[in-house]
């Protein structure tokens, strides 16, 4: 009896060391530490509670009428299956997407590139891709799945990367 009870105890006591304490370092490793100079692309979704965002809205509003961007800010529907296809897509896209500015620049020598770049994912409009702003890539993931069909098809994964990067 002995024997179990001091089992159970350095069980305990081992599960206790390896994942109670370690967390707050994990945490603390985490967190995303932005460094003057350092380059970062952030992917972030434009859709809150089935609908689109007031920034979405915003980057949306030159490109249809006041009545049309109106009407979408009300308009609330899930993400299909294919559009959360695309999101993930692009998601898995941003890390390989980061590296791509050193191309990017290229042809905009005289114009300074922001440190800090932004993939704001949006649904319900018109244009696959688009830039709001001087530091925002904006990609309409219903208007991709209707140009461009399944995240499947072969020719999609190289596609996202030509959208982005033009």
């Amino acid at each position: 009896m002995n024997i179990s009870l001091f089992l159970r105890f350095i069980f305990f006591y081992l599960l206790f060391q390896v994942f109670i304490i370690p967390l707050p370092a994990a945490e603390k490793k985490a967190e995303k530490v932005l460094t003057p100079g350092a380059k970062t692309l952030i992917v972030k979704t434009a859709i809150i509670d089935n609908r689109i965002s007031v920034e979405w809205k915003e980057a949306i509003k030159t490109r249809m009428s006041q009545e049309s961007s109106d009407s979408f800010g009300q308009l609330r529907r899930a993400l299909s299956p294919d559009e959360i296809a695309w999101k993930k897509l692009i998601e898995s896209k941003a890390a390989s997407w980061n590296g791509f500015r050193d191309s990017l620049a290229i042809p905009f020598r005289e114009i300074d590139m922001n440190d800090t770049i932004y993939v704001m994912l949006g649904f319900l409009g018109f244009d696959d891709g688009f830039t709001f702003g001087t530091q925002t890539v904006c990609l309409d993931i219903t208007a991709l799945f209707r140009a461009y069909g399944k995240t499947s098809v072969a020719e999609n994964n190289d596609r996202i990367n030509r959208i982005f990067a033009h």
